[in-house]
């Protein structure tokens, strides 16, 4: 934990001085929307009396929340009195510390610690570093469910060998934008429960069951978002496991057994599989366009968009390998260049997918995205875990929710 406040020392100097200038807005127009339409009294607690415990980046975002809204009130608190106070909250497993914020509704609480004021990073050997300040991001999140009691809730498939978000390191990332995650085996239900904002199923190892596979249909007749991630050992490299194919074929696309490869290289890093993606024409990738964000991509299959498809579906690519790539199907020759049995071109990493419900009866249209790796989201081999790949994730749930939950507010970036 020392190096760790010593980072954020260095971070909240950085800010000060870029906000001393007027280089820094602190609290986005977004932000300052949502406020002026709050129409119930909202308390933030700051763990910090002193002032040698109160932080004064931390202080300016209170003082800018507190303007731009009546029914936002911040108040000080020592940390014997929070803990004596708030007590009552102590069951929700997070713990209050200096420097901690307590944000209270007339229902519903949230507890941010102070280091989800922050986007940390770790490398593979579980060393820290501070990549932004997402104070903004977080606090908003938390007015809006202490405010209203909702949460969009995302449910997470298992029961076919599936990543989880955990695993991934993303379950954390998810709380901290304002998600609210649980599990879902499609075996033990027969419909897809009604309060699933959006599902996410992440690396399936097995195939789908026939029911399965028809409540996911249903669910997106009615409406649904779905987000499905797969990879090199995930189902559809398995021939004898239709399920996933047949799903995602009904909705214009199949996946190919095989890795993309670059061969320009300005896009891929280290070596042809780990690649740079090609960013194409989506607001799914604004977040990242505007930070300068690069993402990183190792290992991946491609998609496939198949001639004879439902007129009522729009693909959309998000992510491609450049123009000199190609996708190697021959897995047991691991020749750097191409050969004969490659399939040259670009190829689909990534996709959105949108289709119409049920039509005559008002429903929303649907929303997929498709992806042919998931390791990526996690630590990648040399590199640690990527910002811009985490970031990514987050404008993909972002999309599915109609920005209910991060609110599209971008952190403050160090780069």
């Amino acid at each position: 934990t020392g190096s760790m406040a010593g980072y954020i020392a260095e971070i909240t100097a950085f800010f000060n001085d870029q906000e001393s200038s007027g280089n820094l807005a602190l609290v986005s127009n977004v932000t300052k929307r949502f406020l002026s339409s709050l129409k119930v009294p909202v308390s933030i607690y700051y763990v910090a009396v002193n002032q040698e415990q109160q932080n004064p980046l931390v202080l300016e975002v209170l003082k800018q929340y507190q303007r731009s809204s009546s029914y936002i009130k911040v108040k000080y608190v020592d940390l014997q009195e929070a803990k004596t106070r708030f007590a009552k909250y102590a069951t929700t497993g997070t713990s209050i510390s200096t420097g901690s914020l307590i944000v209270e509704g007339q229902d519903y609480h949230r507890i941010l610690t102070p280091y989800d004021l922050y986007d940390i990073s770790y490398d593979q050997k579980g060393n820290p570093e501070v990549l932004g300040f997402t104070m903004e991001r977080c606090l908003t999140s938390a007015i809006d469910y202490v405010s209203t009691g909702t949460m969009p809730r995302v449910y997470e498939i298992e029961g076919h060998g599936e990543d989880t978000l955990d695993s991934l390191g993303l379950l954390s990332v998810l709380s901290r934008s304002g998600y609210q995650v649980s599990k879902l085996d499609l075996s033990k239900h027969s419909a897809v429960p009604k309060n699933a904002e959006v599902l996410v199923d992440l690396s399936p190892k097995y195939d789908l069951k026939e029911t399965e596979k028809n409540e996911l249909l249903a669910y997106l007749q009615t409406g649904g978002r779905l987000m499905m991630f797969f990879d090199l050992t995930s189902t559809f490299m398995n021939d004898k496991m239709p399920g996933y194919q047949d799903l995602l074929s009904k909705h214009g696309i199949g996946l190919i057994k095989g890795i993309v490869l670059e061969g320009d290289k300005s896009h891929y890093a280290n070596s042809p599989n780990i690649l740079l993606p090609v960013y194409g024409d989506s607001q799914l990738l604004t977040p990242l366009e505007i930070n300068n964000l690069q993402m990183f991509i190792p290992n991946s299959a491609a998609i496939r968009e198949l001639r004879e498809r439902p007129s009522t579906v729009a693909i959309t690519p998000i992510l491609t390998s450049s123009d000199n790539s190609w996708v190697r199907t021959d897995l047991s020759n691991n020749s750097a260049q191409r050969i004969a049995s490659d399939i040259p071109g670009a190829a689909n990493l990534v996709v959105s997918i949108t289709g119409n419900g049920k039509a005559g009866e008002g429903v929303t249209d649907y929303r997929m995205i498709v992806g042919a790796d998931t390791q990526f989201f996690g630590n990648i081999s040399t590199l640690g875990q990527i910002k811009g790949n985490i970031d990514f994730f987050k404008s993909c749930l972002s999309w599915m929710t109609n920005d209910r939950g991060s609110f599209q507010i971008g952190e403050k970036s160090l780069f």
